[in-house]
């Protein structure tokens, strides 16, 4: 992921987000980013916490990392896929020593991802899934 970032325009349609991810740092990236194209984000540091909120109001768009510390992204992506109106759901993933990046992504696309993104990726690579999963 960048350290700098590019101005980032508006979009077009300003969705809601909710980003599960148990690095604070990257969260507060994504954050950054999502806020500077005009979207509404909120953050979850576990799968477990992410569900929680999942069950106080539903995103427009779910965005997880596959492997957490409490509560895995792809048991996360299976619940919120159950949900209605179900959100979007973009996996991202930088892999582990044990499982690489492209596997996690397969595992999430079969879990019911809608878009993967490999990690890292830049603010317009997530911008642009946004748009793609919300056409």
């Amino acid at each position: 992921m960048t350290d700098s970032v590019p101005p980032i325009p508006r979009a077009a349609r300003l969705l809601s987000v909710l980003v599960a991810d148990d690095n604070e740092a990257l969260a507060d990236m994504l954050g950054t980013w999502l806020r500077a194209a005009g979207h509404e984000m909120r953050h979850a540091s576990s799968g477990d916490e992410a569900a929680g909120k999942l069950l106080e109001r539903i995103p427009d768009v779910l965005v997880t990392d596959i492997l957490m510390t409490s509560g895995n992204g792809v048991d996360l992506i299976q619940y919120a896929r159950t949900l209605s109106p179900r959100p979007r759901i973009i996996a991202m993933s930088g892999g582990s020593q044990m499982m690489g990046v492209n596997e996690c992504l397969e595992i999430a696309r079969n879990a019911g991802a809608d878009l993967c993104l490999p990690k890292p990726f830049n603010p317009q690579e997530l911008l642009a899934a946004l748009e793609k999963t919300n056409g």
